[in-house]
């Protein structure tokens, strides 16, 4: 493989107080072969000069051009600015983090020893451990992952279009599994990635092991974004009209997965 293995994409968008836990957490990885993009989203002013100035302090400790900061102003959505990031990564593997949660020291290094094993391994995702806002476990996680990591293509694609599962600080993934993925415009964008991995036909592996501490606080997107249940409903539709035969084909409990959610939409109810 090329160096670097890996290109960290950190999502950020005005929430400064929790990056310098964030960055510390990708210093303490055990697997170093990494780049880090910062794609801040339209922070305000005040906010993205502070995240800048972290990232800075935090990429003297690094060789040159190992740790970037990017700016994108336009006011992204969530999709777009993902959207927009990933394109330019050219790196053999991609790790997805937020600049709210903390990774573990073993994240990369459990991800990469599966993923670098066979090319037609796509993606992992793992268990979290909740912290509240102030760092502190609640004592809880965020996924019940028992009998979860072996499954067949269509067991794992029925799980991610039925339930929450997954969160980006978790994803680690092959670049090439995702060189087609489309901008999809819904807050699920980590289940669409999933879901499109799946019909690429690589595999991905489920780890229950927590390897990152999810954070919940009052400027979490599940708090402040749209109704996550409509959105549900809205990514099954958005994959029966771009991609129904693959869909149907390779998972059969999609085709009345997909006429619920058109019947739930139609009714304005929020049931899956």
């Amino acid at each position: 493989m090329a160096s670097p293995a890996v290109t960290i994409l950190l999502l950020a968008r005005n929430r400064p107080d929790y990056l310098v836990q964030t960055l510390a957490s990708i210093a303490e990885q055990r697997f170093s072969d990494w780049h880090l993009l910062v794609s801040d989203n339209s922070s305000e002013p005040v906010c993205a000069a502070r995240c800048e100035k972290i990232v800075q302090a935090f990429s003297e400790n690094f060789a040159p051009e190992q740790v970037r900061y990017v700016y994108r102003g336009g006011q992204l959505t969530m999709c777009e600015h993902h959207h927009l990031a990933l394109q330019p990564i050219a790196t053999p593997f991609v790790a997805i983090h937020n600049d709210d949660d903390i990774w573990m020291p073993h994240h990369l290094e459990q991800a990469m020893d599966w993923l670098v094993a066979d090319s037609r391994r796509g993606l992992t995702t793992s268990n979290a451990i909740d912290i509240d806002a102030a760092g502190k476990p609640t004592g809880s996680t965020t996924h019940p992952l028992e009998g979860y990591e072996e499954r067949s293509r269509p067991e794992w694609l029925r799980l991610w279009l039925s339930s929450w599962f997954g969160n980006f600080p978790s994803f680690v993934l092959r670049r090439e599994a995702v060189r087609r993925l489309p901008l999809i415009e819904n807050q699920h964008i980590d289940t669409a990635m999933a879901l499109w991995i799946l019909l690429e036909n690589y595999e991905v592996r489920v780890f229950r092991r927590p390897s990152y501490y999810y954070r919940k606080h009052d400027l979490s997107i599940t708090r402040t974004g749209p109704p996550l249940l409509r959105d549900r409903h809205r990514l099954r539709l958005w994959f029966a009209r771009h991609e129904f035969w693959r869909m149907s084909t390779a998972c059969p409990v999609f085709v009345p997965l997909a006429i619920k959610s058109a019947l739930a939409l139609a009714a304005g109810t929020g049931q899956l």
